[in-house]
């Protein structure tokens, strides 16, 4: 392979990086942001060695190395993170550029991407999602369960269902009702437990050994186990619809965000912690 050509410290040179394409800034965004070939391949939904050759063919053909090799992973050089910079640029133009477009469609059809928490995409997502496509056959919903934020600048998702103390700047949507947490164990586990200080508990749930904090809504519908506490106040949230403000009169999303906060206000006492009382296993009683 021809040897890249480049300035002082891996700095491109002008002829170089002229010869740069817009697929190229993509594979060395995704190269920088995964800080290897792995991260990149995940990203693009590429192969480890396609990923290898892409970045290979790019220094070969603009005759500027992008990235120095290490056993431990790819370093971007001066001439990587100024593409990197223009790549992030243009990034976000797309994305604000199809948020706008999205934004002025008034058709009850298309996609919508949902994010919302792992327990709440496996046990209450997909009915709420059946009985919202029955009633709108022409949209489809893809979901991504995760607790972590999306940015839903970037179009990571449309609509995201969070619990959070306060909805992100920007955003648009509803609050939906309190979100709270509680302490949990089985019935043999508490028993054993029982006249320990808390302190002395183990906090880990498993095989039904120890005790662990759950949201309410997972813990009160488990049958397994028991309420050990009230709910904590330090640990209040609160249950959102969420999306980007361009969105707001998208017909689609706007019909799906209506739905969802129907469906999710008949459980509010769920979520809210108010359906299974800690009864006798009360280890942290609420203080007024």
């Amino acid at each position: 392979m021809e040897q890249p050509e480049t300035g002082p410290a891996g700095t491109a040179t002008v002829a170089g990086m002229a010869r740069l394409e817009w697929g190229d800034l993509a594979v060395i965004l995704a190269i920088a942001r995964g800080r290897g070939l792995s991260g990149a391949a995940r990203s693009l939904g590429k192969t480890h060695s396609t990923v290898f050759r892409n970045i290979n063919a790019i220094e070969a053909r603009t005759g500027v190395r992008f990235f120095d090799r290490f056993s431990h992973g790819y370093a971007a050089t001066d001439a990587a993170r100024a593409a990197v910079a223009a790549a992030e640029r243009i990034e976000e133009e797309v994305n604000a550029l199809g948020v706008e477009v999205l934004g002025r469609d008034t058709r009850l059809s298309g996609r919508i991407r949902v994010t919302s928490p792992e327990a709440f995409a496996e046990d209450h997502a997909p009915g709420i999602i059946a009985r919202f496509t029955r009633r709108h056959p022409d949209i489809q919903i893809d979901l991504s369960p995760g607790h972590g934020a999306v940015d839903l600048n970037r179009r990571e998702a449309e609509v995201a269902i969070r619990a959070t103390k306060a909805a992100p700047e920007a955003s648009f949507g509803r609050r939906v009702c309190d979100f709270r947490f509680a302490l949990y164990g089985t019935a043999d586990c508490l028993r054993a437990m029982q006249g320990r200080p808390l302190a002395q508990c183990t906090f880990c749930l498993i095989e039904g050994i120890g005790l662990t904090f759950l949201p309410c809504y997972v813990g009160d519908a488990d049958p397994r186990l028991e309420r050990a506490s009230d709910a904590i106040a330090g640990l209040d949230m609160s249950l959102w619809v969420l999306t980007h403000p361009d969105l707001q009169t998208t017909a689609r999303v706007r019909a799906l965000m209506s739905h969802l906060y129907e469906e999710l206000t008949q459980n509010a006492d769920l979520f809210s912690g108010r359906v299974k009382p800690p009864g006798r296993w009360n280890l942290l009683p609420a203080t007024n």
